[in-house]
């Protein structure tokens, strides 16, 4: 697949000093080059990418200060003007906007796919009025919070930035957003999302990816509530935490898991995960193995009676 990524220019990328917008923009463009996707990235020249990098503004905004150039704002429509152009020209599956509501009014008029991601674009108040204005294009949230600042706008996922700190992290990120992308230029994903969703005594949980060898779900668990005790002999699983925190009870022992935290589940050992929170528990599932039906569940205690 062709991606364009548009990332703001007001910072290299990846960033120097550290900052978490770019390094993610970074992160995703190098992972996709990984899952064998053409990528192109918009971003201020003087950026480090093995991906083809387009740059119309030679060096970061915040380096100009000194110097006697254009207002910024200029360099900005330049800057998403050569993604629009090579985005109409057909060089393009999909653009991924990273610059949120700066770029919105300028890409709606492509003919291909633009989702935007919010970056906390939703907190700036000063961007409500364009991102209301263009609320039925697709939008990604970094988190549920972030989703409940702005309902009405339509969120075709909600995919929480990896911690810095922990490399297994990053793959669930990249997995979602191919996906994402997938759904989007085959016409799967329109407006809003009607993903497999399933709803249960304790919750939800709905499936980004279903491949031979993998499986992910974003999984949601009510306070007070929780997943029965169980194993697994066909599948190994990753659970990584994004909103509220989790009790889990992996092989007899109980650890609790902050959003970023993460914990591996062996083949055939016995694991269960609640929510003692007052919110709800949100946390992303990735299954590995041969097979990922629901019959490969060996219940061995239940708190609603399901064998």
């Amino acid at each position: 697949m062709r991606i364009a990524i548009l990332a703001p220019i007001s910072r290299r990328i990846p960033p120097r000093p550290y900052g978490p917008e770019e390094q993610l923009i970074s992160d995703l463009t190098e992972g996709l080059l990984e899952f064998g996707h053409q990528v192109t990235l918009f971003a201020a020249g003087n950026s480090l990418t093995r991906a083809e990098l387009a740059a119309v503004c030679p060096r970061p905004l915040v380096e100009w200060e000194e110097d006697p150039w254009p207002d910024p704002r200029w360099w900005e429509e330049m800057h998403v003007s050569e993604c629009m152009v090579r985005a109409a020209r057909g060089d393009f599956d999909i653009v991924h906007n990273h610059m949120g509501a700066k770029a919105l009014p300028f890409l709606v008029t492509l003919k291909v796919p633009v989702v935007t991601s919010l970056h906390g674009g939703a907190r700036d108040k000063q961007h409500h009025a364009i991102l209301k204005h263009f609320k039925d294009y697709p939008y990604v949230a970094m988190s549920e919070d972030e989703k409940a600042l702005l309902p009405e706008l339509n969120y075709v996922r909600v995919i929480p930035p990896p911690n810095p700190e922990d490399s297994a992290a990053l793959m669930p990120m990249l997995i979602a957003y191919d996906a994402l992308y997938k759904g989007l230029v085959s016409g799967e994903i329109a407006s809003e999302v009607s993903e497999i969703k399933r709803l249960t005594p304790w919750g939800g949980w709905e499936v980004l990816l279903d491949e031979p060898t993998y499986k992910v779900k974003r999984i949601t668990v009510d306070p007070g509530q929780r997943l029965s005790y169980q194993r697994h002999f066909k599948r190994r699983e990753h659970w990584i935490a994004v909103m509220g925190q989790a009790e889990v009870v992996l092989g007899g022992k109980t650890v609790t898991l902050d959003p970023g935290q993460a914990v591996d589940i062996p083949v055939g050992t016995d694991h269960r995960i609640g929510n003692q929170g007052t919110q709800p528990l949100v946390f992303i599932e990735v299954q590995q193995g041969s097979y990922f039906g629901e019959d490969d569940i060996e219940r061995l205690e239940d708190d609603y009676g399901r064998k």
